[in-house]
């Protein structure tokens, strides 16, 4: 299930795993026993490839994909999260509401570009041709977007340029969730070299 259907597959739901209950969101429906569990995968996207742990967070966008992946980064034990977005009262009312279902976490909302100096930096908005903030070298990136042609965005090509410790593009992002989807589905360990081989890209045509 993709945007913008995620939130509302959630009422085909016979039972909601609780990550995709607090994040509201739902991309992967698995029937079992004539029941169907609604998942969300896109926070083990993220999770998966950082470590979260004690880390300051900031989360550019505050759209319906920033929200599973608040919800999967204060699991994984972040420290604090900062949303920052170009509507600002938007960002403020998801720290709000994201504040009461992360309670182990510290949520708040930053100004737009926000500062860059948090541990861990994921771009959740579709913002490709431009790196939105100044990185350095002792940081993780996370991109949700790519680009058809397959270049690197503007925050990532800036990442790998800056030596940033750890980066994830929108592509390696799609297969380790939709890694996370496939096992789920088939309830064995998912060929992902196989998956990111499989992806292609677009000239346009």
């Amino acid at each position: 299930v993709t945007i913008p259907h995620k939130a509302a597959a959630l009422g085909y739901c016979d039972v909601i795993e609780s990550s995709a209950l607090r994040s509201g969101s739902v991309n992967t429906l698995i029937v079992d026993g004539g029941e169907v569990i609604g998942a969300s995968t896109d926070g083990e996207g993220i999770a998966s490839g950082i470590n979260p742990k004690g880390a300051t967070c900031l989360i550019l966008g505050a759209g319906g994909a920033s929200r599973p992946l608040i919800v999967a980064l204060a699991d994984a034990g972040a420290e604090t999260i900062t949303i920052a977005a170009r509507r600002p009262e938007v960002a403020s009312e998801l720290a709000a509401e994201m504040s009461t279902i992360c309670s182990g976490c510290k949520i708040n909302q930053s100004i737009w570009p926000p500062p860059s100096n948090a541990d861990i930096v994921v771009n959740a908005t579709p913002i490709k041709d431009d790196p939105i903030i100044e990185l350095s070298a002792n940081q993780e990136v996370v991109d949700l977007a790519y680009r058809a042609d397959g270049l690197p965005t503007a925050l990532i090509a800036s990442a790998r340029a800056t030596g940033c410790k750890q980066t994830i593009d929108g592509f390696e992002f799609l297969v380790r969730q939709g890694a996370s989807s496939f096992e789920r589905w088939t309830g064995v360990p998912a060929p992902r070299d196989v998956m990111r081989n499989a992806i292609t890209f677009s000239d346009g045509d």
